[in-house]
């Protein structure tokens, strides 16, 4: 194997160098100037680079941060610092094995062919690296002094590498961007919220597309998955703050104020954690902290590759992200055969390699493994990632907006749903075929057998947006740019990562009329410990209206638990009084079911990949019924009705938690509020809707559905939905990580 080192092609500059003749790579490298240690160096103050009067290079032993070019940036060890006298610039080579990897043997063997005098070399040398404004062409040749393995930069940000220097039909290929392997962006700007995935880090079977390279362009970050034609957005791992005093949004947005900055700003995660930001979530799977993660850019899976035969085996078909795919959903009502071949399909139809999959919630585990073995159901932390970063990206544009450094007119360039009022947010398919809030954006509705003919109440669409008769997706993504994953409306989507399991329940034998009501059940404490104080306890069932509308579908506090009797409180700790209540409760008029559980959230050791929704079978990997592989949690957010909005006025609703073993960590992971006062709705939070409810074996939901109205939207999540749960505004999407 040749040697090579991976380079950060876009941190490369003309250099030349002194020795006095070049035979070699290893008189090439003869400027070598010493070894560096820049550990002392942070990112608010890094120290300071050599000075030499010649052109040289110095290895960095330990990482840190050097002023490189009057600006912070941090070296790790193994990379090379080089120094260009004859331009007074820095340049970098970097060793991280998820850049562009370029073998330099090979680029420098061909630059040195037949070259023996320090002239010849220098002359070479000028044509390493050319620095444009334009892209190349087919004039820019051997003749001109280029060689196959010369580089070109345009200043847009595209790399280039010639191929070929025959004069007159040069070829020169897109390689890259410069320097934006991994790299999260900036919010407020175009590009930010995706990202390029480094080549040595690509799974196999993930493709770039058209674009995929040019942060300017639609398909900026995107990736074509070969065996289907899915379409995957690639999040590059980035550090995250919430609601910290240190923020500049801070006093515009308080303990809402949501900063993201890129990897590269920090040296380690003790560092991040200093100054207030975490790892978020979604970057932690199987154990490992991941570059980044691929995620389904359409809200909902459309069936491909399918023969419409679920009962002729050997049947394909693959869950995909497609524009105007057809919708999938979890009922079987849409499911494709013989005799309707033109449906969507349900879940039960995406049996390519050797998936056999339910229709409903458990059977998108096996769904999602129709593309591959290392595809899973996207987790409740994705999901919440991608609402964050659509909060990020209104904030940053508000701040500009509100300092007069843009227009919103600009802004929208930057992120088409921006509002400098009302709800500025992702938009979607969540009132029947437009969006509540902006009803110019309407979908495409299906033309299959089955959507077709449903009426406005069934109003699924592919996915896919219009404004003015013109595509629209940007109106519909995190980012607010066609780049960016859809994440409003169209059908509801069944995540993993957060689960509850019920413990019985016993009807109520009486509740008081009282300052503090009682609450009387047949057997609270004498056998049954699921009864304790400080637990939540879950009311369902109906009696008179009055009644219902102090218990039906709400959570309270046990407290003073005596034998078979306990108090309730509310989320501030108050005692439930219902004096004022007109008549006394009577079990004739209906009764409630008085129940407790439990919640649960995934442990960061488990990898998607490895979840299985088959119940009954004892393996270790069963999502369902292997609590050991969550951790236990107790959201305070869990008290009150069914129906919370996110936001409270200028209330904290997320935690901003750095510690990734706590349990607000793991609650603001699912997007779940800090506690009771978070919810109430604000424009700021898109009036998202935060849907609470006690079901066993929970599988939750994300995003909304087309007829959601306000209640759709990024920051959307359900948890009424059990493993069994299957509907047709129902569907999933795919993930995938990088390692493991």
């Amino acid at each position: 194997m040749k040697t090579h080192f991976d380079v950060l092609i876009g941190d490369m500059v003309r250099h030349a160098h002194d020795p006095e003749d070049i035979t070699g790579l290893a008189d090439l490298m003869k400027g070598f100037q010493g070894a560096i240690d820049a550990s002392a160096g942070g990112s608010g103050n890094p120290i300071s680079p050599p000075v030499i009067t010649v052109s040289g290079w110095w290895l960095i032993t330990k990482g840190g941060y050097i002023l490189f070019n009057s600006v912070p940036n941090l070296f790790e060890a193994g990379d090379m610092l080089i120094y260009t006298h004859s331009s007074g610039l820095y340049s970098r080579v970097d060793a991280k094995t998820n850049d562009a990897q370029v073998d330099i043997t090979s680029v420098f063997t061909k630059l040195l062919s037949g070259l023996v005098t320090q002239k010849a070399v220098n002359e070479h040398l000028d044509k390493l690296v050319t620095t444009s404004a334009s892209a190349p062409s087919v004039t820019n040749d051997s003749s001109s002094g280029y060689f196959a393995g010369s580089f070109w930069l345009r200043s847009a940000g595209e790399i280039y590498q010639c191929l070929d220097a025959s004069v007159g039909a040069a070829q020169w290929l897109l390689v890259g961007t410069s320097g934006l392997y991994n790299d999260i962006g900036t919010a407020g700007e175009i590009g930010f919220g995706v990202g390029i995935c480094g080549p040595g880090s690509l799974p196999t079977g993930l493709v770039p597309i058209s674009g995929t390279f040019d942060k300017t362009h639609a398909n900026y970050g995107n990736y074509q998955v070969a065996v289907d034609g899915s379409e995957m957005v690639f999040v590059p791992r980035h550090w995250m703050r919430i609601g910290d005093n240190r923020s500049s949004l801070y006093a515009l947005f308080g303990s809402n104020a949501v900063d993201v900055a890129k990897l590269s700003t920090f040296a380690s995660e003790a560092e991040a954690n200093a100054l207030g930001y975490f790892l978020p979530r979604c970057f932690i799977d199987g154990g490992q902290v991941q570059p980044g993660y691929f995620v389904d850019k359409y809200n909902g899976w459309s069936l491909t590759n399918s023969d419409g035969d679920v009962n002729n085996p050997p049947t394909r078909g693959i869950a995909s992200s497609k524009k105007y795919g057809n919708p999938m959903s979890s009922d079987s009502a849409g499911r494709q055969t013989p005799t309707n071949p033109t449906y969507p399909g349900d879940f039960s139809n995406a049996r390519s390699n050797g998936q056999s999959p339910a229709y409903y919630a458990i059977g998108m585990f096996a769904c999602a493994k129709s593309r591959g073995n290392n595809f899973a159901p996207t987790s409740l932390f994705i999901e919440r990632n991608l609402f964050f970063l659509a909060l990020a990206q209104h904030e940053a544009l508000y701040a500009k907006v509100n300092g007069g450094t843009i227009t919103q007119g600009q802004a929208q360039s930057i992120a088409a749903w921006y509002l400098t009022s009302g709800v500025s947010a992702p938009r979607g398919n969540n009132n029947y075929g437009v969006d509540n809030d902006d009803a110019t954006i309407s979908f495409v509705k299906p033309t299959d057998g089955f959507w077709a003919v449903k009426s406005p109440t069934e109003a699924c669409q592919t996915g896919s947006a219009k404004k003015g008769g013109l595509d629209a997706m940007e109106y519909c993504t995190h980012n607010g740019q066609k780049s960016g994953v859809q994440v409003n409306g169209n059908q509801w989507l069944f995540t993993q990562g957060f689960t509850t399991i019920t413990e019985g329940g016993q009807n109520a034998v009486s509740i008081t009329r009282a300052a503090e009501c009682v609450v009387t059940i047949p057997n609270a404490s004498a056998s049954n410990a699921n009864y304790a104080n400080g637990k939540r306890v879950w009311f369902e069932g109906s009696n008179t209206s009055e009644w219902n509308g102090f218990f039906q579908y709400k959570f309270y506090i046990i407290s003073d638990l005596t034998g078979n009797t306990f108090k309730l409180k509310d989320k501030n700790g108050a005692y439930i009084n219902t004096s004022a209540l007109s008549a006394d409760f009577d079990t004739a008029g209906g009764n409630f079911t008085v129940r407790t559980g439990k919640f649960y959230v995934l442990k960061e050791s488990v990898a998607l990949k490895n979840m299985l929704g088959a119940a009954g079978t004892g393996n270790a990997n069963n999502y369902f019924e292997n609590p050991q592989n969550f951790d236990e949690v107790d959201p305070i957010a869990f008290i009150g009705g069914y129906v919370q909005v996110l936001g409270n006025g200028s209330n904290r609703v997320f935690s901003g938690s750095t510690d990734r073993t706590s349990e607000a960590y793991k609650l603001r992971s699912c997007g779940i509020p800090v506690d009771g006062n978070a919810v109430g709705g604000t424009n700021l939070m898109g009036q998202d809707y935060f849907l609470i409810w006690l079901v066993n074996q929970c599988v939750p939901l994300s995003g909304g559905y087309w007829g959601g109205g306000s209640s759709a939207g990024a920051g959307a999540a359900g948890f009424g939905c059990s493993s069994g749960g299957n509907g047709r505004l129902i569907s999933a999407r795919s993930c995938l990580y990088l390692v493991g």
